[in-house]
């Protein structure tokens, strides 16, 4: 296992001093008394601590380097976002480094945190897509500003995300305004936040309408599991009725509706599905996806921001921006054709 690298921090907790006071000593800064500065020379020799331009950059607030912890970059959005977050720190003047988590637990995360800020980087943005329990991270952070991607809202962290249970509920009341008072749901995977959020707005546009929305399928996120679910949904069809599908991303909707014309059922003639996310394919479908378009340009660039904000002024209060999505009719949904009685 590779051992982590020895930070200025570590030397100062060893030493029983600021991390300041080491900067000092390490630059040979005056400033410091003689025992002081022999004590933390002799942990700088014993830790193996190795004084960086990096750094030196964190100590004096220089640095123009931002860490980014991903998770699940195998993904679309994931893999999408972490391109636009590198260019958009870019343009500001920022490198990143990238740690790429396999596992979601503290230990795993505090670690990255610790690598990073080993770095000299200024602050973390954060794009694992799961929610977290933020008040618990918080303590992990090592006193960086950091900024949360596609998280739900808390007080003491700064989060930002899409109106993804807002998108969701606007798709649900598109359907139920053609007619559709049978809407199967197709749920993203357990644990995410945009999941959480999207089965919120779906659930609360039928609660609204007076519908049921106990039709619901688990899936994780893949056109292959979209597919599988809508054949479960249609062996139980002439018991469990339903008109149209709302799934939880355009990959989900790609593999029902390929499930449904396999059965024989024409979309959106005999059956509407809606996706969400807009990813580029979903135009170019047969039919082409209604779905909802997320402004991923918009939630970097505000999110960036935002982290730019907690760096030149530290310790401010955490707060939470949602953005706005668009829906996007094209062509998979149309009017229910089911007697009102069915």
């Amino acid at each position: 296992m590779t051992r982590r690298m020895v930070t200025l921090f570590d030397v100062a907790a060893h030493a029983g001093v600021s991390h300041q006071t080491v900067s000092r000593v390490v630059n040979d800064k005056p400033g410091v008394a003689e025992a002081t500065r022999d004590l933390v020379w002799s942990i700088v020799r014993e830790l193996g601590y190795q004084p960086n331009e990096t750094a030196r950059q964190l100590v004096s607030n220089r640095s123009k380097t931002i860490g980014l912890i991903a998770y699940a970059t195998e993904h679309s959005v994931p893999a999408t976002t972490l391109v636009m977050i590198d260019q958009t720190a870019r343009e500001n003047g920022y490198r990143v480094i990238l740690a790429s988590l396999s596992s979601l637990d503290l230990e795993t995360i505090s670690t990255a945190v610790h690598d990073l800020r080993a770095h000299g980087v200024a602050g973390l943005v954060f794009n694992v897509s799961i929610a977290l329990d933020l008040a618990v991270l918080r303590r992990h952070l090592l006193g960086l500003p950091a900024v949360f991607m596609d998280m739900a809202g808390s007080q003491s962290c700064t989060t930002i995300m899409s109106e993804h249970a807002e998108g969701m509920r606007a798709m649900a009341l598109h359907l139920i305004r053609l007619g559709h008072r049978h809407v199967a749901y197709i749920a993203g995977p357990d644990g995410w936040s945009a999941s959480q959020q999207r089965y919120a707005g779906w659930q609360a546009a039928m609660r609204e309408s007076g519908l049921s929305s106990d039709l619901m399928v688990k899936t994780d996120w893949t056109a292959r599991s979209g597919y599988e679910a809508m054949q479960r949904l249609l062996e139980q069809r002439s018991e469990r009725y339903f008109s149209g599908i709302l799934a939880s991303n355009d990959d989900l909707a790609l593999g029902a509706i390929k499930a449904a014309k396999e059965a024989g059922l024409s979309v959106p003639d005999d059956l509407s599905i809606c996706g969400f996310e807009n990813m580029s394919m979903s135009a170019f479908t047969d039919p082409p996806i209604d779905t909802v378009r997320l402004n991923f340009r918009s939630v970097i660039e505000k999110g960036f921001s935002l982290l730019l904000g907690q760096i030149h002024k530290p310790n401010a209060d955490g707060h939470h921006v949602e953005v706005p999505v668009e829906l996007i009719i094209r062509g998979s949904s149309g009017r229910c054709r089911t007697p009102p009685s069915v």
